[in-house]
């Protein structure tokens, strides 16, 4: 009987993904969504410039959150708990996108499947960065 490893056994059970991974090496465009939901079918150049462009976004925000809670005039302020859910979920949505620039930093290689979970976590990374941006004006 011959032993399937695992990225075999994943084929076998999941076709699609297969066939994803096929196509992305391929060099075939990449179908996402942007930040208003609208399916889009990018190439690899414009999803790296999307995923740089989100990221960029995401530390910007992160940072404006930092100093507008830092340079408060009131020491008491509490964040809304809009606020901290909001920025939760930014954090959660964003770790895949922080993940990839350590990897790329560092010099290590990403593997398959987290490379697919960028396509769908950068639009929502740039959703909630967008919510926590807004809520960061209406709060300070």
């Amino acid at each position: 009987m011959t032993r399937l490893t695992q990225p075999r056994l994943l084929a076998l059970k999941y076709p699609g993904v297969l066939a994803l991974i096929a196509m992305l090496s391929a060099g075939c465009g990449i179908n996402t969504r942007d930040e208003n939901g609208q399916v889009v079918n990018l190439s690899k150049e414009d999803f790296a410039t999307y995923v740089e462009q989100t990221f960029r976004h995401h530390n910007g925000v992160v940072n404006e959150l930092i100093l507008a809670s830092s340079l408060s005039d009131d020491p008491e302020l509490e964040l809304p708990p809009e606020l901290i859910r909001a920025e939760k979920a930014m954090v959660e949505n964003c770790q895949p996108l922080n993940e990839m620039v350590s990897a790329t930093i560092e010099g290590r290689e990403l593997s398959v499947w987290a490379k697919l979970r960028l396509i769908d976590k950068v639009p929502e990374c740039g959703v909630w960065s967008r919510r926590v941006e807004n809520m960061i004006q209406q709060v300070f």
